[in-house]
């Protein structure tokens, strides 16, 4: 029975009235309260909904307590029979890597080996690093690709270090380069060199030249001389980063073929310093790409200028792109200035696009 509570005169009153046929029930979601104690890292809450609500995906919250390093919540977690070992080779965890360590799993295991290395690479523990790859020394200096015959062993650990470049981890980059050889994929050290520039790793990059003109015997640092000659795209790509005086820097210590794609790039990009130092000291010029591409992001000085200063000019696509994008001054000043533009009744409908976005 419930009771209704009232007040009469000052005094308070209650009545036994009908139990109501309405239940209201509490829906609780077990799901996000997991998830946000398991980001929380909150040990106590997590082992109450552990032990007293456990419907939910365990193995997704081991995942992300080991992600977040809270080896303690994953314990919480952790099915019987298991431990946090059984998901070394599923989560990326640097703590995981030092416990891999410690237990000596690496040292008897090659596979986890390599993936340590890359785990530890995006993270810069080159502190880690380096005891992951002289655990392994003997096997990494006789140059295991030729021994074994297997490329995949060496490529595992170009990856590495493509991950520290991209992630600006700069000491473990120089300590990789200096202890682990990659002769054996030599292509991918191009690859590096694109990467570095592309990701505007101007520090990175005088490394490598250091490293290569330093001819350091004691170390593998020597093999980072044959990688400049690999790099394709390098100039290419450095106009395309807008960076003028990492482009110069690399013109006068390691010049490579450039294409009209600098330029390119440049606008693509809105770096309109990087056009006017290629239009004033390089032949290659542009294409039409160029100003469609500026129209495109809604680079106005840039496609005024190319307009003004090269005569390759652009396409429909300059309008297209610009009014796709909204760009309603571009489309208008397209319409007065070039003579790519659309007919009356399509550039009414481009004019449409570019006032709705």
């Amino acid at each position: 029975m419930k009771r209704k509570v009232g007040a009469n005169d000052g005094e308070i009153t209650a009545e036994e009235m009908e139990s109501s046929k309405t239940r209201h029930l509490a829906h609780w979601d077990v799901g996000s309260m997991m998830r946000i104690a398991v980001q929380e890292g909150n040990p106590e809450v997590v082992r109450y909904l552990h032990e007293n609500m456990p419907v939910y995906d365990t193995e997704q919250f081991i995942g992300s307590s080991l992600l977040g390093e809270n080896d303690e919540v994953a314990q919480i977690l952790m099915p019987k029979g298991k431990c946090l070992l059984d998901y070394a080779s599923t989560f990326r965890s640097v703590k995981l890597v030092e416990m891999l360590l410690d237990c000596g799993y690496i040292q008897r295991d090659q596979g986890l080996a390599h993936s340590a290395i890359q785990i530890l690479a995006r993270f810069g523990r080159f502190d880690l690093m380096q005891q992951v790859v002289l655990v392994h020394f003997p096997f990494v200096n006789q140059g295991a690709a030729d021994e074994l015959g297997d490329r995949r062993i060496v490529a595992d650990y170009a990856a590495a270090l493509n991950t520290a470049v991209v992630n600006d981890r700069y000491h473990a980059v120089k300590w990789m380069v200096e202890h682990v050889p990659f002769s054996n994929i030599s292509q991918q050290g191009g690859m590096i060199i694109d990467t570095a520039v592309k990701h505007e790793r101007f520090n990175i990059l005088k490394l490598f030249h250091e490293l290569s003109v330093t001819q350091n015997v004691e170390n593998q640092a020597h093999q980072v001389a044959a990688w400049w000659s690999l790099s394709r795209d390098a100039m290419d790509l450095a106009a395309g980063t807008g960076r003028v005086d990492m482009f110069k820097w690399l013109l006068s210590s390691h010049p490579s073929n450039i294409t009209q794609e600098a330029m390119n790039r440049a606008a693509h990009g809105g770096h309109l310093e990087m056009i006017q130092w290629l239009h004033a000291n390089r032949s290659e010029g542009c294409t039409k790409k160029a100003m469609d591409d500026a129209a495109w992001y809604g680079h106005f000085d840039v496609v005024k200028w190319l307009h003004a200063n090269r005569s390759e000019g652009c396409t429909t696509e300059a309008m297209d792109r610009a009014a796709g994008n909204g760009h309603l001054e571009i489309v208008k000043w397209l319409h007065a200035n070039r003579s790519e533009g659309a007919p009356k009744q399509r550039w009414m409908k481009l004019l449409g696009m570019a006032i709705c976005m």
